[in-house]
């Protein structure tokens, strides 16, 4: 923990090793003088810190205080929005509301934020602290005239909101906003806003910590049942056509909800759905009871000023094997008569959403049916906006769009009467908002879809699609699964390979599973030696991590006792690392080296067989083994006067400092085929290759 400064802007070291002065701004003197206009002074801290990414940040920042509740809000998209990642931890306030509690819930969010104004911020991120969460889609149920809410199984609140005044803004500036409402004394205010600032550079500085897993024993795949059968959804879509032949509706988007229990963390879905679905709302919300992960293409609405957008997403396609069949399955999608009505049908009806508070005039269609891509499907999007009259807010608009018409249909009341009419259940979340409201009033939030919600050991995933005149009941059936895939997978892969500590760990299983190898995956603290020997694994290879040897669980007893039993053993950086220490070599710090390529010459044995020598290789590491080696081990490569490969002379193992899963590595995948291919340790025999424990 840092203490106050005794100067300001700057920080005092403390016995934990922070830094002797940090640079805030501004300084307690420019700080007063805003103070006599606002009760919020936001305090930052920039810094470099290029290898630190926002998962590892949101995880030291969660060890802080592991029992409050934290957010990770990302984006892949491109351009400004994708810059920023906001992780946000211990709230200073968390907001719920249920269907049921007093008070007008989009009111009452604005009401919190509004307590406080916020000074202004030269070059400030889009975000500077406010209300982060989501807003339920049966919120609908406090303006519109629907009955009440079905059956509620999961038991979620309507809308929950953490009020953060500290962030990380990867990469990398800290923020933490001096409250003046809660401390007047504005000297008192700063010095505990920057007392946060170097408590959380302190974290960032330190290891990322070890995040829970499932143990091998717990690792089985995730049998979703859905809510409903499939001739009961079916049947579902049918009676929707037969309301909108009636003359009820346009268009209804009737939903399943799919659950599973799950052994893992629910970050470890969260880093499973990033990796597999990147897109361009990405978040992760832990409110301790319950946790919610997402990826969404999909935005509801975004307040930026007066400026209000919506951008409705209709109709959908698997993705193609190759660029040319994405081409041709995009040609199909906007030939498709009954997807274009559909989409027409949504923008028309975000533009009637918008019309409620926007000034006459002001709602233009910006962009009309395009194909957006994403990892497992493709849609048409449109986008929309306009200009809010005077007197509207950024609540007043959600009130006005929430839920989209994407997750409802139009009419949207008679839509939401049938879906309450034939859904089994209370849709919760799904449907609804997620995102954030400023202190300065913008909003920016996604639509609840392509999202895990994990609560009491369970996940839950929900997907559907728009129903029209001329739907077919077993199209829309399987549209639905097909939307539902990305977050079905990544509580799969969360399941059936543990989280790990390094963040490329996943390439070299995917390289390994390319060359043939079935793969399992064990965290180095969440698994014994031994169980790793009685499993008769074939092949093992101990991949990259942070930390050093001695901190990496039990990787120096495998490097050295499962070569001992004569399984090949590769280990990759700190792997590597730990082989040498395992058998007597000296690990030393090293200036960094990260995301750089360097040129290696090599023995051209055993794993090198046959690779181009001299060999360009990626590098990610800042220790390095100590170039000499005890007797029993010798050296098998060299490049930018660092020891790059090593193998002991009689055990089949051996190490490389590199990254052979890298795409700076040219022969990678050679590396790999050659170590499942033949025994290491000095021998280059074949053997065939079987179960890898990785």
């Amino acid at each position: 923990m840092a203490v106050a400064p005794s100067t300001p802007g700057a920080v005092p070291p403390d016995a934990e090793g922070t830094p002797a002065s940090l640079a805030i701004q501004p300084s307690l003197q420019e700080a007063s003088a805003l103070a006599r206009g606002h009760n919020l002074i936001p305090l930052r801290h920039s810094f470099i810190e290029d290898c630190e990414t926002p998962v590892s940040a949101f995880l030291k920042l969660r060890a802080l205080a592991p029992e409050e509740p934290a957010f990770l809000l990302e984006s892949a998209d491109q351009g400004q929005v994708g810059r920023w990642s906001f992780i946000g931890f211990r709230p200073s306030a968390v907001l719920r509301w249920s269907l049921g509690d007093a008070g007008d819930p989009y009111a009452l969010a604005a009401e919190h934020v509004a307590r406080f104004t916020q000074a202004p911020m030269d070059e400030a991120p889009p975000f500077t602290g406010g209300a982060v969460g989501f807003f339920g889609y049966d919120l609908v149920r406090t303006v519109e005239p629907l009955g009440p809410a079905g059956p509620d199984p999961l038991g979620l609140p309507d809308m929950a909101l953490m009020l953060s005044d500290a962030l990380v803004v990867h990469t990398v500036t800290i923020l933490a906003n001096a409250d003046l409402s809660s401390e007047p004394d504005i000297e008192r205010a700063y010095e505990a806003a920057a007392r946060t600032i170097g408590e959380v550079r302190c974290a960032l500085a330190g290891p990322v910590p070890r995040a829970g897993a499932a143990r091998p024993g717990d690792r089985s795949l995730p049998d979703f049942t859905s809510n409903m059968a499939p001739e009961r959804f079916r049947a579902v879509v049918q009676r929707i056509v037969e309301y909108i032949y009636a003359g009820d509706a346009f268009q209804v988007v009737p939903s399943q909800r799919w659950s599973a229990p799950v052994p893992v963390e629910a970050f470890s879905i969260y880093r499973g759905l990033r990796a597999i679905n990147p897109s361009p709302y990405m978040y992760f919300l832990d409110f301790g009871d319950f946790q919610v992960a997402g990826a969404s293409p999909e935005p509801l609405l975004t307040v930026t000023g007066r400026h209000v957008s919506t951008k409705p997403i209709a109709g959908t396609r698997s993705r193609g094997a190759s660029p040319e069949e994405d081409r041709q399955i995009a040609a199909e999608l906007l030939g498709d008569d009954k997807e274009r009505a559909e989409h027409v049908m949504l923008v028309d009806l975000g533009r009637n959403d918008l019309g409620r508070v926007c000034e006459y005039g002001s709602v233009a269609v910006d962009e009309l049916m395009a194909i957006e891509t994403y990892s497992h499907v493709m849609h048409i999007v449109s986008s929309v906006s306009g200009t809010l009259r005077p007197e509207v807010g950024a609540m007043d608009a959600l009130r006005s769009v929430l839920p989209a018409g994407t997750l409802s249909g139009a009419p949207k009341v008679r839509a939401m009467q049938i879906i309450d009419e034939l859904e089994p259940h209370k849709r919760g979340g799904y449907g609804g908002a997620i995102g954030y409201l400023s202190y300065g009033g913008d909003l920016d939030t996604a639509i609840h879809i392509r999202t895990v919600v994990v609560k009491d050991g369970h996940a839950h995933v929900q997907a559907g699609g728009g129903t029209v005149a001329d739907a077919k009941p077993a199209y829309e059936y399987e549209e639905s699964l097909a939307k539902a895939q990305a977050a079905m997978r990544a509580v799969a892969l969360a399941c059936a390979q543990p989280e790990w500590y390094d963040s490329f760990t996943y390439n070299l299983v995917q390289y390994l599973g390319e060359l043939g190898a079935e793969i399992d995956t064990v965290r180095n603290d969440r698994v014994g030696v031994e169980e790793l020997l009685a499993a008769r694994y074939e092949r093992c290879v101990v991949s990259p991590g942070p930390c050093t040897p001695d901190q990496a669980g039990i990787s120096l007893e495998v490097v050295r006792r499962m070569p001992e039993a004569g399984i090949p053993t590769l280990g990759v950086c700190l792997g590597h690392q730990a082989l040498a220490q395992a058998f007597g070599g000296q690990v030393r710090l090293n200036p960094p080296v990260h995301g750089k390529a360097t040129t290696i010459e090599h023995d051209g044995r055993t794993i090198f067989r046959g690779l181009s020598s001299p060999l360009t290789v990626g590098r990610y590491h800042s220790l390095v083994v100590d170039p000499e080696l005890p007797d029993c081990l010798e050296e098998t490569a060299r490049g930018g006067g660092v020891l790059m490969g090593l193998r002991h002379r009689e055990l089949p193992a051996e190490g490389v400092q590199f990254h052979p899963e890298s795409v700076l590595t040219d022969e990678g995948m050679g590396l790999l085929g050659n170590f499942l291919e033949g025994p290491s340790g000095g021998h280059d025999g074949a053997a065939p290759p079987a179960r890898q424990a990785g």
